[in-house]
């Protein structure tokens, strides 16, 4: 898990849900916001996987060694992709 969870922090867009959710860092904690929704904290669980009551976010890096994306798992929901936007 990097030590600095700043590197998780960005938009990301999942064609699927047709959604754009963002993650941010505040307190020292993940944060999920998403449209009309109260903003949730993200739990480490696992190396790259945070749990929230959304569900189970697993990053994934790219090449490049940043962070290139999410497979959110929730429920009976399983594998939804979303890709990090640029900035």
């Amino acid at each position: 898990m990097p030590a600095d969870l700043k590197v998780f922090a960005g938009a990301y867009t999942s064609s699927e849900l047709d959604a754009i959710w963002r993650i941010d860092l505040k307190d020292g904690k993940l944060m999920l916001k998403r449209l009309k929704s109260k903003p949730e904290a993200l739990e480490p669980m696992l190396q790259d996987v945070f749990v929230g009551n959304t569900g189970a976010f697993r990053f994934k890096w790219g090449k490049d060694g940043r962070v290139s994306g999410f497979v959110l798992n929730a429920g009976r929901v399983r594998n939804v992709r979303f890709e990090r936007q640029e900035k």
